[in-house]
């Protein structure tokens, strides 16, 4: 038999892209970022000196790395193991490294590549590579049971860039993280989630490594067989082999395992001999080399378990370092003997005083691109005391957390937390106590070679170490280690396999093939010969050899490859005299490829192809007969003529890439040095003949089934095979051949031959068996189609006789038989089974119903042959016309006798089963079928299809014995059962209780059914069932589901909300910059939403109003008017005098334009934050002359606080969901070294809104050192608010830098600014938050009456730091009420109380007099508490302390007294906060109601304010009317103020109505002169800010008219006229009016107690009275309102078109006193209630599917909702419009009315049905279809309206194909055009309907197919079949008897009235 050869395919010359692209890259570019000075230009200087002899600097360090890119492989032969050539994606990736350079490319060749980044490092590359890590769900300790390094987490697909010290990890997400490695490495490994270091080994251990080794290589008797001692270079053998689970983890070393059960040995890794030449990531496997003993072991890799490290270290500690002997003892998994385990007891001796160490230094570093410190302990080592330079830092413990999941209790051990490190001086390096470092992963030794069996190893050192390692596995399932040994020729072949439980893996024996160089390939690998043939294997059977259209074959002979060729510049040079080849002469050389031009990468090589049988001639040794003497030359021309042969040869194989759609190129190297990219051919491009494939291995044994697969692909892709004709023909050639049959003889293959039509010689040409012509090859030729054709053109004047068949039509096959030695000659029945089984399964799909013809004429053969009646009329009735091939039955190759010898197997049926036939038994009589036959894994849908219909079927659970009553898996002995079959078990049990069609639904999706469109490739007979349980299930699907079910019934849009998390981060950004319009100014407000504001807004532009009136950027309008007796320069005075009045405005505009902005601007990581400039300039019209304040004195540096101000604005733009690293943050640093206010207020805004933490530590520190003092406040201010409640240490060390009082007495004094020390003494109260810290509140107790200081802001500021200290006391004890425990004994309240009302002083205790030691020598407050100072701060602590506890002491404490007396030692302003604490203490009892508010009034007060007019007269009442006048004002606004914070952002209707009166009857106060002038403006004024902040409060993000429109009144107070209306009032109007649309209408203000006191700190009733007024309250806490916001948009998006649209929702509440209505209805895009006080929230509606939120089953998905921008999917019903197409539901109505009306009509006009729905589909179907005007297509337009109106209508588009299917079917009977497979399809889904009517399983007011339609189309069918029935009656009654004709509607009228089989068979 001649040796098999294929051919491969789309050869060119390959180049890799990244060769090409470094040519264009700049090299590594150093940039200098700081100014070097001193000592550092001596380093710089230092590092530019080498001493480098010069060699190394001309050479390049240049490979490159192929992989498929990363995706969901889609083969049915799974892959074993992974690495380069591991299935993908549809493309490919290449990394390319030149020197410190790396290229990462996609692409399908190297011409259409495209760059996706490129790395430029410092130093050499070492290596590069992809791999995989894992962030842990859970940071705590795992289960220490389960070892597998398969942790659940979120995955990082990284890219790795390996110097010799540091670790560059570039995540797919744009994360960046750089690891400092505390040794050098030399090769790194990737593993499963973890890398492999391999440390470099030192000089010593290189010496006593080749000592070890020549001492075994000269007596290996003697070294293991006797105790010796070899010399050691150290005392301390150091781990060789480091673990890295994640970049953020610190590097440990590895442990391993040895031994057996009984006899296990730990230690670490410490070998110098031994180095890793593989690993894998499934499974995770390890294999190692011994250049000592010569062996190669694997491992497996696992996590470590925390005994085995803790035995691994006090092995370390307590052993000797001697070598000691190394005795021969048995493997632990393997039969042969094994001395490997033996010699890592090396590792187990260590010097007492050393054990790895961990890195001191937490390494907890952003992914910001900074790198980690070295261990100081390591670097103290000898073989670390090597000076390198590590970068600086990372950020801050506080900031990050290490995913280590394997720290180990005792990981702490004599560790002192990082958080004790000294915070006074942050410039230092605290270094902390080494500690031993846990193993992170253990290697278990599996197998390893015999030391016997390697001693002639032993002498060759690292010679016989492997090349190259891959996992293969063949097409039958077995599995292969194999590794090539480049010294001996050899390529080992280790098989393996899983344990039954799938726990462990066995080793079987090595077998050995002879190869040069090997790639692998999918289930088979590719081998460089020793003849340099390219050679085919799969697991250790020779497939076939390999050729390459366009390169020569080698001819060198078997014999003559152990003469080693020699490679001289690329050429492989082997002499004349030791291949033969002295004779062949120059003519045969070829030369170079490229200079040939066989292969050039412009020309497809199919147009340059040699044809084979021409090449073997053209490259034969053998001189022909014609050669002369004359042409035969000397040896040196032999010898030029031989190399250029040679130069076309392959030398190696350098890669092999396998794609996802089955497509696997490999990249060879010519002895020239050219490379060259080809392509394998792949098994077959038919889904079915893969399908049959796999059935052969189901159920043959493995050697006949791989013999099968070996001789079919070599076969299909043998040189000359044309790839794109269709593989059947030579399918059924091989299987038929295979089986025996004598295929020239046979029939059936010459009609399938695509070529026979062109030359009968062609068909055979390849298989002819001899060149001597035989009576048969005539016959042929005269039943061919050639002949026919020739005769149809003969022309008689040739004067040749034409020659007559003797039977016209049909060809004469001589009689044969098969061969009984064939391969399958044994198996046919077998054979005929499983692809019958195939055969119904494809039945099952719509895609694969084109290929089933010419596969029943293959089945038909083997059934006639094997007198298989059932089988026989089975194909005839599916194919009636293969009647041609049953026309003569007496031909069969089988003769009777060989029939009778066939093995019949046990799960062979003598009637043919029919899966549409049984699942239409199940419907109608469903006690009368038994389990149908199935085959794992390869007619799964067969099986999904029997159990999906038997549940949707049954009203029974289903139990474990369903799938065994129903289906009969086939099982062959020697074939281990298939793992789904247990998976399915699980499946089936775990379906919960529920309706049939809901359980039918989940088992879909665990049966892989997870989408539409997977449904729309099942037949429609098959298909209806599923689309009826998922219509049922629809309008209300279980909140509990799986997320792919409700992708499965057509909830896309709930499918879309439940994975939320993976695609709409994406979305979100996506949202938020479609939102963005930049105009050519920018104002800071361009992108607060547009879209959400026309859904919202859509019939006014109230938003562009709200940013005319915050707007800041531009030049105001100065519209004064000059009086005739005014100078022009007293006029420009007066002009620049309104423009400063305007100027207070618009610096206080910032604040509100920043709560407008909140979280709407996603930035550009290439770009700084834009920051709007603040204009303080104005225009004079009517010329436009320019106006500023250079005539006028204005304060100095008046704008400082409003350029904080805007830096704060500009940065809470900035969404919360953005990616901020550190370096961003750093890059908007403003140029030069003086700070800014607004960069400084951009830091405050990024703390807010939660990016701070992303700051390095450094860049803290740095900016801290600035000693900018606005700086300095938004630093502490944001990292404290970040860190709220956290009680993080090294904030507080940061705090307490700046609060003397938390520092000890005897610590320096250091010089901080006042305003910085108020900052800070508020960020420990937010850190402290709600911890009731007994210190910290004894501290801040102490700090609200502290006396005033030496330095001048300490003596006049002192109301601000008091009332911080206050703030930050409530914040530390917010509703605590004092029965924390700790805090009693304090007595807080009492203390309280006296500094709000005043008296005695407390005695200072010895620790505050040692701070308070230096006091003011300017202020003298004696014995009595100063009120003016403590009060505010000590009021507000008392309400907050005691927060909603109703406690009636404290409450009476605070209420306003109720006498003339009384009232007049209170501060009016006191009043307000009192009242205001008063509500806080009674909480519960706050009502939006006038007459709460009046409550709080003393009666005094209600009977005298504002009453002077009326009592004036009467000299009996003695009333200070000024005193009650003022009093009224702030009672009032403080209890309007408590109303605000109770009802904030509930839209409550009552608080409206209440603030909106008091604001109208304070703005009347304003207008009447007898009434202001017994308050006065200014507390008027003051009071009338809080009510309207307090009214904007409760309307927070509703964007209410009203509210805005009295806002626009007060900002428009400008001007002398308005002189009590100062900065203060102007900020408060702004914050009012942005309140409104907080967030761009899509935030509101939270009402949970911390919410509360964040708002307490922001809307402070003490207001500035110009623009660096600090004194009563910081304007930095006016930012503090973000605490108190949250995010309460709803936005529906639909989910088919992404258009945001309106929604109607109905929330249910729980009871509270904020909403009095149980349920209320409105209209989205809304702001919500809180969702706490929200029981139920869904949509409503008959315009959209319904979606519920519940408290008990999905209310997280809620939570997640609101996270992602408030974004709902909805999925609008069909047949309806959305609101804005038909707001009043007018169209739709008067649509479906219509649509009634012509319920008589026959046609349908597109105007009704685009009245009523918008779908695009629908509209192009109603046209095309429902609208003929045509006669001849009338009843066609009526059938088609009937079906598209049932469907638009009854919520059911999925069923159109299902209606033009029937339609179809139904015309094609009479046309006898649709075949017998569509007609049982017809009959399925019709008796599916009946039985769906007559089981009342569905809703009766819906029906799946409409009942006339149905009836229609089977009174047409019946009709058609009755006729013929008629006309034919001797049809039938010939098929009764045997006898088959081609006839269509014989084989439908069987198959439609159920007739069996003429032999009785059913």
């Amino acid at each position: 038999m001649p040796e098999e050869m294929i051919s491969t395919c789309h050869t060119l010359e390959f180049n890799p892209f990244g060769k090409r692209h470094i040519d264009h890259h700049p090299g590594p570019i150093h940039l200098q970022t700081r100014e070097l000075r001193g000592q550092d230009k001596l380093i710089k200087g230092f590092s530019n000196v080498s001493i480098d002899d010069g060699q190394r600097q001309g050479t390049q360090n240049e490979c490159w790395k192929l992989r498929a890119a990363p995706g969901a492989w889609a083969g049915s032969l799974n892959e074993c193991g992974a690495g380069t050539g591991a299935g993908g994606g549809l493309y490919e990736e290449e990394l390319y490294i030149n020197n410190s350079t790396v290229v990462w490319s996609k692409g399908s060749d190297c011409h259409t590549k495209k760059l996706i980044k490129s790395f430029t490092v410092e130093s050499p590359v070492i290596d590069a590579f992809w791999c995989t890590f894992v962030l842990p769900e859970s940071l705590s300790n795992p289960n220490q049971d389960n070892v597998s390094l398969d942790t659940k987490g979120k995955i990082e697909e990284c890219v790795c860039v390996l110097e010799s010290t540091i670790l560059n990890v570039y995540t797919s997400a744009g994360k960046e993280y750089i690891a400092s490695l505390p040794f050098q490495v030399s090769r790194c490994w990737v593993s499963m989630n973890c890398l492999l270091f391999e440390r470099k080994l030192t000089p010593d251990e290189l010496s006593l490594a080749n000592v070890l080794q020549t001492k075994m290589a000269t007596d290996t008797s003697d070294l293991l067989s006797s105790n010796q001692t070899l010399p050691s270079a150290s005392n301390q053998p150091l781990p060789i082999l480091f673990s890295l689970v994640h970049p953020l983890d610190e590097v440990a070393p590895v442990i391993c395992r040895t031994g057996g059960t009984g006899n296990s040995k730990v230690s670490y890794i410490n070998e110098t001999c031994q180095s890793i030449v593989f690993s894998s990531q499934e499974p995770s496997l390890v294999m190692t080399y011994d250049s000592t003993l010569g062996t190669h072991t694997i491992w497996k890799i696992r996590r470590a378990k925390v005994q085995e490290g803790y035995v691994a270290i006090g092995v370390m500690d307590s052993l000797s370092a001697t070598i000691p002997q190394h005795p021969a003892t048995p493997g632990p998994s393997s039969g042969s003997s094994s001395d490997f385990h033996s010699q890592f007891t090396l590792s187990s001796h260590s010097p007492s005083g050393f054990s790895p160490l961990r890195v001191s230094m937490s390494r907890l570093a952003s992914p910001a691109g900074q790198s980690k410190s070295m261990s100081p302990s390591l670097s103290q080592l000898p073989m670390f005391n090597q000076s390198y330079s590590g970068s600086p830092l990372p950020a801050g413990s506080y900031m990050t957390q290490s995913p280590s999941q394997t720290r180990s209790p005792a990981a702490g051990i004599a560790r002192t937390p990082v958080a004790s490190n000294n915070s006074s001086s942050i410039a230092e390096t605290y270094v902390e106590p080494a500690e031993p470092l846990l193993p992170e992963l253990c290697m278990e030794q599996l197998w390893s070679e015999s030391v016997i069996g390697a001693r002639a190893s032993l002498r060759e050192g690292i010679s016989g170490k492997t090349s190259k390692v891959f996992l293969s596995k063949d097409p039958i399932g077995q599995c292969y280690i194999c590794y090539l040994i480049p010294s001996k020729n050899h390529l080992r072949c280790l098989k393996f396999e899983e344990s039954n439980d799938r726990s462990q893996l066995i080793f079987g024996a090595v077998s050995i093939v002879p190869a040069r160089d090997v790639a692998k390939l999918k289930n088979c690998y590719l081998i460089l010969d020793l003849s340099f043939n390219l050679v085919l294997y799969t697991g250790i059977t020779k497939v076939a050899k390999v050729h390459v259209p366009g390169l020569p074959m080698s001819s060198l002979s078997d014999s003559s490859t152990h003469l080693s060729p020699r490679f001289t510049g690329g050429t492989i040079t082997p002499r004349l005299s030791d291949i033969g080849l002295s004779h062949l002469g120059p003519a045969v050389g070829m030369g170079r490829l490229s200079d040939a031009g066989i292969i050039t990468s412009s020309r497809p090589a199919s147009s340059m192809d040699i044809r084979f049988s021409d090449e073997v001639n053209l490259l034969s040794p053998v001189p022909t007969e014609s050669m002369s003497n004359s042409q035969i030359m000397d040896e040196s021309s032999h010898f030029i003529g031989l190399q250029a042969i040679t130069s076309g040869l392959v030398a190696s194989i350098k890669d092999s890439v396998l794609l996802a759609d089955g497509k696997t190129f490999v990249v060879l190297e010519l002895a020239s040095g050219l490379l060259i990219k080809t392509r394998i051919p792949e098994l077959t491009n038919s889904k079915i003949i893969m399908k049959c494939l796999g059935a052969c291995r189901s159920v043959l044994p493995r050697d006949v089934a791989l013999l099968v697969f070996t001789r079919w692909y070599s076969m299909r892709n043998s040189p000359g095979h044309d790839n794109n004709q269709s593989d059947w023909p030579l399918f059924m050639q091989c299987i038929l051949g295979l089986m025996g049959y004598d295929i020239a003889k046979l029939q059936l293959t010459r009609q399938c031959d695509p070529n026979e039509s062109l030359s009968p010689g062609i068909s055979c040409k390849k298989s002819r068996p001899s060149d001597v012509g035989r009576e048969e090859d005539w016959l042929t030729l005269l039943s061919s189609t050639y002949h026919d054709n020739f005769m149809k053109n003969y022309d008689p004047v040739s004067g040749l006789k034409p020659v007559v068949t003797a039977t016209k039509g049909k060809p004469t096959c001589v009689s044969a038989t098969i061969d009984t030695k064939a391969v399958l000659s044994g198996h046919i029945k077998v054979v005929l089974f499983a692809l019958h089984l195939v055969y119904e399964e494809c039945k099952l799909h719509s895609s694969l119903m084109s290929e089933l013809p010419i596969f029943a004429k293959l089945l038909l053969q083997l059934s006639c042959d094997l007198r298989m009646t059932s089988y026989v009329d089975h194909y005839f009735r599916d194919w009636p016309e293969l009647a041609e091939v049953l026309q003569d039955q007496d031909t069969s190759q089988i003769s009777p006798d060989q029939l009778k010898c066939l093995h019949t197997p046990i799960f062979f049926e003598p009637v043919a089963p029919s899966i549409y036939n049984w699942l239409y038994k199940l419907i109608v009589s469903p006690d009368s079928v038994g389990p149908f036959p199935n085959l794992s894994d390869v007619c799964e849908t067969t099986k999904q299809s029997i159990l999906l219909f038997v549940v949707i079927l049954s009203r029974d659970l289903p139990n474990e014995s369903l799938a065994s009553q129903y289906i009969k898996p086939i099982v062959v002995s020697g074939h281990r059962p298939s793992s789904t079959n247990t998976s399915l078990q699980t499946s089936l049990t775990e379906l919960k209780n529920g309706p049939h069609y809901e359980r039918a639904v989940l088992l879909m999706t665990k049966l892989g059914l997870e989408s539409t469109k997977q449904l729309d490739m099942l037949a429609p007979g098959i298909v209806l069932p599923l689309r009826d349980a998922n219509l049922m299930c629809r309008p209300k699907p279980p909140l509990n589901w799986p997320v792919k079910a409700y992708n499965i019934i057509g909830r896309e849009d709930i499918y879309k909300q439940l994975d939320m998390e993976n695609q709409n981060s994406k979305l979100v950004k996506r949202w938020l910059v479609e939102s963005t319009v930049k105009p050519k100014d920018e104002d800071g407000m361009e992108n607060i939403g547009d879209k959400l504001a026309r859904l919202r807004f859509k019939d006014d532009l109230r938003i562009g109003e709200v940013r005319r009136l915050l707007q800041s950027c531009k030049p105001v309008k100065i519209a004064v008017t000059q009086r005739p007796e005014v100078s022009d320069h007293d006029f420009i005075e007066e002009q620049e005098r309104h423009l400063y009045m305007i100027c207070s405005r618009t610096m206080a505009l910032s604040v509100g334009r920043g709560m407008l902005t909140l979280c709407t601007y996603v930035p550009v990581d290439t770009e700084t934050l834009p920051v709007p400039k603040l204009c303080l300039s104005g225009r004079a019209p009517p010329r436009n002359t320019a106006v500023d304040l250079s005539h006028i004195d204005t304060p100095s540096n008046m704008e400082a606080c409003s350029s904080f101000h805007n830096g704060v604005a500009a940065g809470l733009r900035i969404a919360n969901t953005s990616s901020v690293d550190s370096t961003w943050i750093v890059y908007n640093k403003p140029k030069g070294s003086e700070m800014t206010n607004e960069h400084a207020g951009f830091l405050m805004a990024l703390g807010l809104n939660g990016h701070l933490s992303n700051l390095a530590v450094l860049n803290v520190h740095e900016y801290l050192c600035k000693g900018h003092e606005m700086t300095s406040i938004a630093l502490l201010l944001g990292i404290a608010a970040e860190k709220r409640g956290t009680m993080d240490v090294n904030v507080m060390r940061l705090l307490s830098i700046h609060v003397s009082v938390f520092l000890p007495p005897s610590s320096t004094e250091l010089d901080v600014p006042h305003s910085v020390q108020v900052a800070a003494i508020l960020g420990t109260g937010f850190l402290y938050q709600n911890s009731a810290h007994r210190h910290v509140v004894e501290v801040l107790l102490s700090e609200i009456n502290r006396p005033p200081g030496p330095d001048c802001d300490s003596c006049t500021d002192r109301e601000g730091y008091s009332l911080a200290a206050g703030l930050a006391l409530g914040l530390v004890t917010m509703g605590k009420g004092g029965e924390s425990h700790g805090l009693s004994e304090l007595t807080i309240a009492d203390t309280l109380h006296l500094l709000m009302v005043g008296g005695h002083k407390q005695q200072m205790t010895a620790v505050q007099r040692e701070h308070y030691r230096s006091l003011s020598s300017q202020t003298k407050e004696g014995d009595m508490i100063n009120v003016n100072v403590t009060s505010p701060g000590a009021t507000l602590a008392l309400g907050m302390m005691f927060f909603n506890t109703e406690n009636s002491t404290v409450a009476q404490w605070l209420c306003p007294p109720d006498t003339q007396f009384l009232l007049e030692f209170v501060r009016p302003d006191f009043l307000l906060l009192r009242v205001l604490s008063y509500s806080l203490v009674m909480w519960s009892s706050v009502s939006p109601t006038i007459q709460w508010v009046n409550s709080t009034l003393p009666d005094i007060v209600s009977m005298f304010a504002f009453q002077r007019s009326r009592y004036k007269d009467d000299p009996s009442v003695e009333v200070d009317f000024e005193t009650m006048s003022q009093a009224y004002c702030n009672i009032v606004a403080g209890a309007c103020m408590a109303v605000g914070l109770k009802f904030a952002g509930s839209h409550n209707q009552s608080a409206f109505n209440t603030l909106k009166g008091y604001v109208e009857k304070f703005m009347g106060f304003l207008t009447k002169p007898l009434l202001w002038e017994q308050a006065g403006k200014s507390v008027i004024e003051s009071c009338l800010m809080t009510i309207v902040v307090s009214w904007s409060m409760v309307m927070c993000g509703s964007g209410d008219l009203q509210v805005l429109k009295t806002c626009r009144h007060l900002r428009s107070r400008v001007g002398t006229m308005y002189n009590y209306v100062l900065y203060g009032s102007h900020m408060m109007v702004s914050m009012a009016t942005s309140l409104l649309f907080l967030g761009g209408c899509r935030y509101s203000l939270s009402t949970k107690p911390d919410a509360i006191a964040a708002m307490l700190c922001a809307f402070f009733p003490k207001y500035p009275t110009h623009s660096n007024d600090n004194r009563y309250h910081q304007q930095a806490f006016r930012h503090l309102y973000v605490l108190a916001a949250e995010m309460r948009i709803i936005i529906p998006k639909d989910s088919t078109s992404g258009a945001p649209c309106h929604v109607p929702l109905k929330i249910t509440l729980k009871p509270n006193n904020i909403h009095k209505l149980d349920e209320i209805e409105v209209m989205a895009p809304c702001i919500i209630p809180e969702i706490d006080i929200i029981d139920k929230l869904e949509v409503v509606g008959d315009r959209y599917w319904p979606i519920q939120f519940e408290q008990e089953s999905n209310w997280q998905q809620l939570k997640t909702l609101l996270e992602f921008q408030g974004i709902l999917f909805v999925k609008q019903r069909a047949g309806q419009l959305t609101y804005s197409e038909d707001p009043k539901g007018y169209r739709s109505l008067v649509a479906r009315s219509l649509t009634k009306d012509q319920s008589g009509h026959k046609t349908i006009k597109p105007e009704v049905i685009k009245s009523f729905t918008s779908d695009s589909r629908v509209m192009a179907f109603v046209k095309n279809f429902c609208n003929s005007e045509n006669s001849t297509e009338y009843e066609l337009s009526a059938l088609m309206s009937v079906a598209i109106r049932d469907c638009v209508v009854n919520e059911k588009l999925e069923l159109l194909p299902s209606y033009l299917f029937l339609r179809q079917v139904s015309e094609g009977i009479a046309a006898q055009s649709c075949n017998n497979i569509q007609l049982s399809q017809v009959k399925l889904m019709k008796a599916y309907c009946q039985y769906r009517e007559d089981s009342n399983n569905a809703d009766p007011n819906t029906e799946l197919i409409n009942p006339e339609y149905l009836i229609s189309v089977s009174s047409h069918i019946d009709h058609q079949l009755n006729a013929f029935k008629t006309e034919n009656e001797t049809s039938l009654l010939q098929y009764n008897s045997g006898q088959y004709k081609t006839s269509t509607l014989l084989c439908h009228y069987l198959t439609w009235n159920n007739i069996p089989c003429p032999s009785g068979d059913s």
